[in-house]
């Protein structure tokens, strides 16, 4: 019934990219690459969930990310050890999003040591050439997760001459990664599989989509494309460590800020709709959300639930959401584990998608303008991407 199910979730979720598409009738010379794709997404969600090959590669990253998470709390504790509750195991703030500083600022050595470009451009390069899309796009899906807004540095002089379509499916790959930057508090927080398998699928996810909502033919002559050298390059060593490791600690502030405002928010609806109807607010959407959720495989008995974390995430973030479903999941299976851990794992919701706005527009006002016309039209894209792996996921469960 499972296989039934989600082949009717996928002709669901097609037949809504298709009515979203910048150009229809383009679909069809597509599907080739869309197919390809697509054989590409269940072999790997195949091989991570039922061979040993696959359970070893996610062992050894988790294991490597803990060494990484490890490394950070030593810091962390340092400075904020005293504050500290000793037998609480989950401290969000201290615990779960702190060791930012310290993944950053990672990031940051690779990328002016030039090893982390050096794999990006060749990752990128090679994606490009079985994807069916550009340099550019595959470019920037494989480095946003990287180096975040520095992905846009690296082809800003290429936004005025972008058409409609390509600018969409950057976007797109924008708010349908994440960075790995989070990679760590993700896995503090969900299986550590789930975010590994995640953080793939979502660059094959966002090729699919891309072909489907924003179609283009690329011309090989005009498929060039070098990483300009940015300024972070020129800058002496300890200035770019530091500089990324204040970046990480924005960004930890940033998602505090967003956590204790949008909880505190979602806590006051739902108390005011209890009050006046008899339900809260993440109940009501539950509900509407419910059908996607049976879509995407979750049993019927925890589709509201589900239906709850997924609004939760599209409206407030990944990390509201992901909080919120700890709280629960151990009352659902491993495989509805498994299915609501992918689709919460993206950028994909309102705040993303006001970030990747502003962006663009920082760089080509009149491209943000067209970027906030297609908003809407992109956070579905993404989300479509999010059920689509989900999906999948349920399928090898």
């Amino acid at each position: 019934m499972k296989f039934i199910i989600a082949a009717i979730a996928m002709g669901v979720w097609f037949l809504i990219g298709w009515s979203i598409s910048l150009d229809r009738k383009k679909i069809k010379s597509k599907m080739k690459p869309i197919l390809f794709l697509l054989v590409v997404q269940f072999l790997l969600a195949f091989v991570f969930l039922n061979t040993t090959f696959g359970e070893v590669i996610i062992l050894k990253v988790a294991a490597g990310v803990q060494v990484l998470f490890d490394s950070a709390s030593v810091g962390v504790d340092f400075v904020f050890g005293g504050l500290k509750n000793e037998g609480v195991p989950n401290q969000f703030f201290l615990n779960v999003i702190m060791p930012m500083i310290f993944i950053s600022g990672l990031v940051g050595i690779l990328n002016h040591i030039k090893v982390l470009p050096f794999f990006i451009n060749l990752i990128g390069s090679l994606l490009s050439k079985v994807n069916g899309l550009g340099r550019l796009e595959s470019y920037n899906v494989v480095a946003y997760p990287f180096i975040s807004s520095g992905a846009f540095i690296s082809f800003k002089d290429k936004f005025a001459t972008m058409s409609n379509a390509r600018l969409f499916s950057i976007c797109l790959g924008t708010i349908s990664n994440f960075g790995v930057t989070v990679v760590a508090a993700y896995m503090q927080m969900l299986s550590p599989k789930y975010v590994v398998i995640a953080l793939i699928m979502n660059m094959i996810g966002i090729f699919i989509m891309s072909h489907i909502v924003s179609p283009f033919d690329v011309d090989p002559k005009e498929d060039v494309f070098e990483v300009a050298d940015d300024e972070e390059n020129k800058k002496p060593f300890f200035t770019v460590l530091g500089d990324y490791m204040t970046l990480g600690f924005n960004i930890a502030i940033s998602i505090a800020i967003m956590a204790m405002g949008f909880i505190g928010l979602i806590t006051l609806i739902n108390t005011i709709f209890q009050g006046i109807i008899g339900i809260t607010f993440q109940q009501m959407l539950g509900y509407l959300f419910a059908p996607f959720a049976f879509l995407m495989g979750i049993p019927g008995d925890h589709i509201v639930q589900a239906g709850e974390i997924m609004a939760t995430k599209l409206l407030s973030n990944e990390f509201v959401a992901i909080q919120s479903f700890t709280q629960i999941a151990k009352t659902f299976s491993e495989r509805s584990v498994a299915i609501v851990s992918i689709f919460c794992l993206s950028f994909a919701n309102f705040a993303g998608m006001g970030i990747t706005v502003g962006l663009v527009g920082s760089f080509d006002k009149a491209k943000g303008a067209v970027v906030a016309k297609f908003s809407l039209r992109i956070m579905l894209a993404s989300t479509l991407i999010s059920m689509m792996n989900a999906t999948i996921i349920g399928l090898f469960i």
